[in-house]
């Protein structure tokens, strides 16, 4: 048997509020997008680039490379991670930049190993965030990587499909609660009155 607390109508329409605005929040399924500039209508959410690369010009070495590279999210239109990495003669790095890259950028024929005089090039491209963290010396790592599968980014999305899903389960739960809550609160308060 529930024990009357005083405290507890008072704050069970706080409690209800709360948990209406918990539910409003995870049914609201499309982010508010601003009007248009004719205000016809709405305009759609700009979008959004989910690669990061290490970036950095002209840089001596790989670790300086890595340890300063600015952090920041790829533009719109570049789906890969772009590494040149030139050495001299004793494989020792000379000039290292990376940087996000289009399609175009990291095409098969712009790719790999060249040897020119006393230099030796090697450029790799990856299509995953943070990838171009190590620099290509050879021809067996100056390479194109290929773009994930697409049962992997199928089962990444299932799973975050399913977390809005259990926040809602668990909010209506827990609206539940206090209706039950409240209404054993008020039943308390009426047998409490008619014993006076």
């Amino acid at each position: 048997m529930l024990r009357w607390r005083p405290w507890l109508p008072p704050l069970l329409p706080l409690l209800s509020l709360l948990t209406l605005l918990v539910l409003s929040d995870l049914t609201s399924s499309s982010p508010t997008a601003a009007p248009t500039e004719t205000g016809a209508g709405w305009s759609p959410p700009a979008p959004v680039n989910h690669l990061t690369c290490y970036f950095c010009e002209n840089v001596e070495n790989n670790y300086i490379c890595n340890r300063f590279a600015i952090d920041h999210p790829c533009p719109a239109g570049t789906t890969f991670c772009r590494t040149l990495h030139i050495m001299d003669t004793r494989g020792g790095s000379v000039v290292v930049n990376k940087h996000c890259a289009t399609e175009d950028q990291c095409r098969d024929d712009r790719v790999g190993c060249l040897q020119q005089d006393h230099q030796k090039t090697c450029v790799s491209c990856c299509h995953s965030s943070y990838c171009n963290e190590p620099v290509p010396t050879n021809y067996s790592n100056a390479v194109r990587q290929p773009k994930p599968t697409a049962p992997t980014r199928a089962v990444k999305s299932a799973g975050a499909a399913a977390a809005p899903r259990l926040l809602l389960l668990l909010a209506a739960a827990a609206s539940r609660l206090l209706l039950l809550l409240a209404a054993a609160a008020s039943r308390q308060l009426l047998s409490g009155s008619r014993q006076l």
